[in-house]
């Protein structure tokens, strides 16, 4: 295990260790995502392509040829997402157990005075709310922010197919949106920051609280 004090102020190179660890499951889930948008932004191709064939008359044999290419973008788009579901379940937890073995690991190289100066109760909270965002920003950007960009993107090819203007029209607009947003996440970053070092000492000092109790340093006592 390298040295974590090297990705102090790398947060980027940080998550991306713990993702090179598991690449093949990691681009299984992304390549399982992809497909599954591409099948559901493909399906509005296949109904177009149904409709055409009704439109030639119920005798044409066109119709269970494209009755049949909608019904496997239907049925590839609702089976990919759940193999990326159950790919992705067993993953990102993996990388939370990772993470906290190696924080752990790498705490129990300090010296006594550094503990002195620190509430143990905050350490582990920090640990805790480490591995947890890493689990929770996986799973919005798989969830929540990968399928509706590759949807647009898609779309945004299907149209360009029609038309080139109109194609384009839509990318400056997207971009717009994405640029927008960052510029609002940005703002909001200070605000994070503080909450999880807040976050992070009132559970450190509720945990050492609770540990100082009469009762619970008898029944450890007890236990020992």
């Amino acid at each position: 295990m390298d040295d974590l004090c090297a990705y102090a102020h790398r947060p980027w190179a940080f998550v991306a260790r713990y993702i090179r660890r598991r690449a093949v499951p990691h681009a299984a889930i992304i390549v399982a995502v992809l497909g599954a948008v591409a099948c559901s932004v493909s399906t509005q191709y296949g109904l177009k392509g149904v409709v055409d064939a009704l439109g030639k008359g119920p005798q044409s044999g066109e119709i269970w040829t494209a009755l049949t290419i909608l019904v496997v973008f239907i049925a590839a788009d609702n089976m990919l997402w759940r193999v990326a579901s159950l790919i992705a379940s067993f993953t990102f937890v993996s990388v939370t157990g990772d993470i906290r073995r190696d924080l752990f690991k790498h705490l129990t190289g300090h010296s006594p005075s550094y503990f002195a100066d620190r509430q143990p109760g905050t350490l582990a909270s920090r640990i805790t709310a480490t591995s947890n965002a890493i689990f929770t920003a996986e799973n919005m950007f798989v969830w929540n922010v990968m399928p509706p960009c590759a949807a647009a993107f898609g779309a945004i090819l299907y149209v360009g197919a029609v038309s080139i203007p109109m194609a384009l029209g839509l990318l400056v607009i997207c971009g717009g949106v994405v640029v927008l947003m960052f510029r609002i996440a940005a703002a909001g970053k200070p605000l994070h920051h503080d909450f999880a070092e807040k976050a992070a000492s009132v559970d450190g000092e509720m945990v050492d609280l609770v540990s100082n109790m009469p009762l619970v340093r008898a029944f450890s006592a007890f236990k020992r």
